[in-house]
């Protein structure tokens, strides 16, 4: 299950994050590179406020680029996305985010080996810290 009923104060106040033209993006972006079930960060972390992100789908199908706050260890509803782009497309969003943790996470769902499975299920997920 993504989303559970306790979510803070500070996540639902905030800004969604919105997809923004790539020539708008803030030069200490943090830039993801997307590959078939996997995430590449070039920071781990940034500091609280706007933070931009680029992510570049360099897989041969669809992905999508969705921000998961974490809470206690659990996931909470999501506050924004990148919607299911093409291989060889870059995108970039731009979040208003708190300190906290978050994961990032691709919700797709493909038919692989004649079962569906989630790319998320498959390891397209990677950790990310928010500090003060």
């Amino acid at each position: 299950m993504l989303a559970s009923a306790c979510f803070s104060a500070d996540a639902r106040s905030s800004p969604k994050p919105q997809e923004i033209d790539l020539g708008e993006v803030a030069s200490n972006a943090v830039l993801v590179q997307a590959r078939d079930y996997r995430y590449s960060l070039s920071s781990g972390s940034a500091r609280a406020g706007t933070v931009d992100f680029v992510v570049a789908n360099d897989a041969s199908q669809e992905h999508e680029f969705v921000v998961v706050p974490i809470h206690s260890g659990r996931f909470e509803l999501p506050l924004g996305e990148l919607e299911p782009f093409e291989g060889g497309m870059t995108k970039a969003l731009r979040a208003q985010l708190q300190p906290g943790q978050y994961k990032f996470v691709c919700l797709i769902v493909s038919t692989i080996d004649g079962e569906p499975r989630a790319h998320m299920a498959r390891g397209m997920s990677v950790d990310f810290e928010v500090t003060p």
